[in-house]
């Protein structure tokens, strides 16, 4: 078998299966094995070992049985982040209302850590 045989071979496997399990289960009939390190899957039949980036069908592995998922959640052309925000926009009173709100609850995050002695990054200074 050569690496073009192997090329048109896998391409078919992962052109009609629909889960990785199909692959895996289609390619041990036909007696190859595909391994998987880190980011590289290889497929070994005999003695000739081929990367699926190598022969470019690793895009074609990777998007098997993504064609579900994505149906599963609703399609949304782009994100739009006017949708989540309230409909009228803050007053200057309100901002500052809310500044104010935050700075004092910051102000009683760093009243509460000097009073435990907890110094955090100031302690790696003196050393």
């Amino acid at each position: 078998m050569t690496k073009e045989e192997m090329k048109d071979l896998l391409q078919q496997i992962f052109l009609n299966a629909s889960s990785k399990e199909e692959v895996r289960i289609a390619c041990k009939v036909y007696g190859i094995e595909l391994v998987s390190r880190g980011q590289n899957v290889t497929a070994t039949k005999d003695n000739l070992k081929c990367r699926l980036r190598t022969l470019g069908l690793h895009d074609l592995y990777a998007g098997i049985g993504k064609d579900k998922e994505q149906s599963k959640t609703p399609e949304k052309p782009y994100y739009n982040p006017k949708e989540d925000r309230e409909q009228t926009p803050l007053t200057p009173d309100e901002r500052e209302e809310r500044r104010k709100k935050r700075k004092a609850e910051m102000d009683e995050i760093y009243r509460q850590k000097k009073e435990r002695g907890d110094r955090g990054r100031e302690r790696t200074r003196e050393r």
